[in-house]
């Protein structure tokens, strides 16, 4: 049982280290030091350092395949059916902030869903019987919020991992059309009715 990232993401360093063949991220959002603009806050070092960013860097140099399934919520006006300039702004940053995390790790591939709330971490070996999850309410981010994530037992393995392609197939690729796409239709969603 992990009640911190750091804990957490010193397991999946250990996990890292013994060769997956694949490894598999369900978030409800994500947030790795990478803004809305492309800028790197982990660059800059010191407290904007990301244990999140070092991780994915770390997956990256492996020889492994990386599936990144991100939640999106939909958009909301503090108005309700009245729209607020600041609430779009504040969600379309939100939006191109996933865009930006999917072109900093190229190498991943990149789906988002809205109604998603999975949270899992999932490291796929050559043997099938060494399959390790990571489950939980931790999202992929360095939030230290109260919460625990835990090593699923190996009976969960493949329900959870069936689970996961299915939400997989029903995600969109994270590109920057199918984004304003989602985005221009959540916003028409709240407006629809008025």
């Amino acid at each position: 049982m992990f009640f911190t990232t750091e804990e957490c993401y010193k397991e999946l360093y250990t996990w890292l280290k013994a060769k997956p063949t694949s490894i598999q991220i369900g978030t409800f959002g994500i947030y790795a030091g990478i803004l809305d603009t492309g800028k790197s806050m982990h660059e800059i070092g010191g407290k904007y350092a990301s244990s999140t960013h070092k991780l994915l860097d770390e997956f990256c140099k492996s020889q492994t395949k990386i599936d990144i399934l991100v939640g999106v919520a939909p958009y909301r006006s503090c108005k309700g059916k009245e729209h607020c300039e600041d609430c779009y702004k504040t969600y379309g940053k939100q939006i191109m902030r996933l865009l930006k995390h999917a072109e900093n790790w190229p190498k991943c591939t990149w789906r988002f869903k809205e109604e998603l709330h999975l949270k899992c971490t999932i490291f796929n070996y050559l043997d099938n019987s060494k399959n390790r999850i990571l489950g939980g309410g931790r999202n992929f981010t360095d939030s230290d919020w109260a919460d625990i994530s835990f090593e699923l037992p190996k009976d969960l393995t493949e329900p959870i991992q069936k689970y996961f392609t299915e939400q997989w197939d029903k995600g969109l690729p994270v590109t920057e059309e199918n984004l304003t796409k989602y985005v221009v239709s959540s916003f028409e969603k709240v407006f629809a009715t008025k």
